[in-house]
C-alpha cells in the first residue's frame, strides 16, 4: 500500500510535491496501489517513485516525469500524456518515462 504521508504531499499543490522530493531526494516515494483516478499530476515529479499496481486510470500526466519509476501493473488506461493522447494500457505511450 501507499506511504499515506507521500499520497497526501502529492495531493498538495505541486510546489509543495516538488519541493518535498527536493528536501527528501534520498527517499523513493512509495505510491504503489495507489488510487490516483482523474488526478491532476500535470508536471509532476514521479521520477524514481514506486507506482507498481496504481490505478492511474484517466489521470492528467502531461508533462509529468516518470523517468524511472517502477510502473509494473500501473493502470494507464484513458490517462491523458504529453501529447494530449491517451495512455495505452500497459504502456507509457506519450509519457515521458523511460
Amino acid at each position: 500500500m501507499a506511504n499515506d504521508r507521500h499520497l497526501e504531499n502529492l495531493h498538495d499543490e505541486t510546489d509543495v510535491w516538488h519541493r518535498w522530493r527536493e528536501e527528501n531526494a534520498h527517499v523513493m516515494p512509495d505510491l504503489h496501489e495507489a488510487d490516483l483516478r482523474l488526478a491532476i499530476l500535470v508536471g509532476a515529479a514521479l521520477n524514481e517513485t514506486d507506482l507498481r499496481s496504481a490505478d492511474l486510470r484517466m489521470a492528467g500526466l502531461s508533462n509529468a516525469d516518470l523517468n524511472r519509476a517502477e510502473l509494473g501493473a500501473a493502470d494507464f488506461s484513458d490517462a491523458t500524456c504529453t501529447d494530449g493522447s491517451k495512455c495505452a494500457q500497459g504502456t507509457i505511450g506519450g509519457c515521458n518515462g523511460g
